[in-house]
């Protein structure tokens, strides 16, 4: 009878210990599967974004009440090619949460990251709140060229200057870029004279897709998809802990010698 109830016990406990297994692998996928969501409506939201630019540049062409010289022409081609190329970079990010890929693979260029800039804050200026300044600080010379994936760093960009627009409901926003020959680093910042950020969600901000707390906090999200982007491109994104006006952040890449032909 004690041999009996013994082994009745050890197999209630291998049911149990199975069934605890069980319930983590289960309660770890509804974990994965809502990221993903989250993460894909994200990426939709950026996508149509970028597709609504497009839509707009092409019927600028097409329209025949509208004289275009052939130089503003091929701007406009130039501006559609490259949201073209971003549509194409945001794809594939999505592609590579949802079935674990690599995802889009980065590929050196020469471009100006003063003209990044300048786009990235004309792009977002009907985001900013009433009553606050958007502006670009120039502290390179425009006819200085960065070398890095510009499809990745504009992206990168836009989401640090979303977020500053989200969060900056006076004052202004400060977009600019400048470059440290010594360490080899080049930096874009983002700064603004919003609320900044509480001190509990700085330690987290760049980690939510690894440790996800609140899965509606989507300027965590825009963040820690950001950082895993910034680290395909050799860099990263920090936040500046001195900078005391609202909240400053930045993104570092290293700076590479090349002779690439301006495309």
């Amino acid at each position: 009878m004690v041999v009996v109830v013994v082994i009745l016990l050890v197999v209630i406990v291998g049911l149990l210990l199975r069934l605890r297994s069980l319930s983590e692998s289960l309660s770890a996928e509804r974990e994965s599967a809502l990221k993903k969501s989250v993460f894909a409506t994200n990426m939709n939201h950026e996508v149509r974004t970028y597709l609504h630019s497009v839509s707009g540049l092409a019927e600028t062409i097409a329209r025949e009440d509208i004289y275009l010289s052939k130089e503003e022409k091929k701007t406009i081609c130039s501006q559609i090619k490259f949201n073209t190329s971003l549509i194409t970079t945001l794809i594939e990010e999505l592609a590579a949460v949802s079935e674990d890929s690599v995802g889009h693979k980065a590929e050196d260029e020469q471009f100006s990251p003063n003209a990044m800039c300048v786009r990235c804050i004309e792009t977002n200026r009907s985001r900013v709140h009433e009553g606050v300044s958007i502006w670009f600080r120039r502290e390179l010379e425009d006819t200085y060229l960065l070398v890095s994936d510009p499809h990745i760093v504009e992206l990168l960009l836009n989401k640090l200057v979303v977020s500053a627009c989200r969060f900056t409901k006076q004052g202004e926003i400060v977009v600019g870029c400048n470059k440290n020959d010594a360490d080899r680093l080049f930096t874009f910042y983002v700064q603004d004279t919003g609320a900044g950020i509480p001190q509990e969600r700085k330690d987290h901000m760049f980690s939510w897709f690894e440790n996800p707390g609140d899965m509606n906090d989507v300027a965590e999200l825009d963040l820690s998809i950001a950082q895993r982007l910034a680290v395909r491109v050799g860099g990263y994104i920090r936040y500046d802990d001195y900078y005391q006006l609202g909240t400053r952040m930045v993104l570092v890449l290293p700076l590479k010698d090349s002779v690439l032909p301006l495309r």
